[in-house]
């Protein structure tokens, strides 16, 4: 994932519509990273995983890389970004319950990878 972050890509659109190919190109490397997390919380699902532990220690790291994207400045709406920061906050939280619920998080994943595909 980028460390520009999630919420910085669609700062940009705020910003400039419709300007930007890099935008493109960085949306399309976090839908990427969404996808990936959701293959592997399939995988986690069905019992498939050659790796679970550090499966969710990937996940963990892609949902705090968006908490920090969320704290930074830009031209999208503070209660927009607040409602990310909680977002990712939650799936912090579940990740780290001693059976975190991978549906939920397979769910949410494959929702933001849709939709930030939708963007390009």
């Amino acid at each position: 994932m980028p460390m520009r972050g999630s919420l910085a890509i669609l700062d940009d659109m705020v910003a400039a519509p419709g300007q930007g190919s890099a935008d493109f190109s960085a949306r399309a490397a976090e839908a990427a990273a969404f996808a990936a997390l959701a293959d592997e919380l399939r995988l986690l699902r069905d019992g498939h995983h050659p790796d679970p532990e550090a499966a969710l220690e990937r996940a963990g790291a892609l949902w705090r890389a968006v908490l920090l994207a969320c704290g930074a400045e830009g031209s999208l709406p503070e209660s927009l970004r607040q409602g990310v920061a909680r977002l990712a906050l939650a799936m912090l939280v579940e990740l780290d319950q001693p059976e975190p619920d991978l549906r939920l998080m397979l769910g949410i994943a494959e929702t933001l990878q849709a939709g930030l595909t939708d963007l390009h």
